[in-house]
């Protein structure tokens, strides 16, 4: 029930992280929706999927999840060649890496420690992100990733 806010900090701590992935979206990571006047480019990440897999029993003391995730590159034009090593650094930075993460509550105490665990396990799953608007062309890079999230 939690583990979306882990992997959410987890997605964006990875993007925010990488140098390559920053000079090209800037600060313009979105997490789990893009505003309508978002700059260009800029990364998206929104959760298309969740099964909650928390052991069943009076002393089941452990959260598990699995969450599905779009992440995605979109910027203006109609050439998806500029999107080719951003999108591998965007890759790169979330397939196979894993890390604990500390979620704090709005008073900013520690809530609970997560293990996040991320592999990417297809293509977008559809290219609705891309569609013009307002005339407006854009291209989009990016993938489907699975998180299996463990907390206690």
């Amino acid at each position: 029930m939690f583990g979306s806010i882990a992997v959410e900090q987890w997605i964006y701590s990875q993007q925010a992280a990488d140098a390559e992935v920053v000079a090209f979206v800037g600060d313009e990571i979105h997490i789990p929706y893009a505003p309508q006047d978002a700059g260009s480019p800029f990364l998206v990440a929104y959760r298309v999927d969740a099964k909650d897999e928390t052991p069943m029993g009076p002393d089941a003391d452990v959260a598990a999840e699995r969450l599905q995730y779009v992440v995605a590159l979109v910027a203006e034009g109609n050439d998806k060649r500029i999107l080719l090593r951003p999108g591998r650094a965007m890759h790169l930075a979330l397939q196979g890496q894993s890390g604990q993460l500390t979620v704090n509550d709005d008073q900013g105490d520690p809530f609970a420690t997560y293990w996040v665990v991320g592999e990417r396990v297809g293509e977008l799953p559809n290219d609705e992100i891309a569609m013009p608007e307002d005339g407006i062309d854009r291209v989009t890079l990016g993938g489907l990733y699975e998180f299996d999230v463990m907390g206690a």
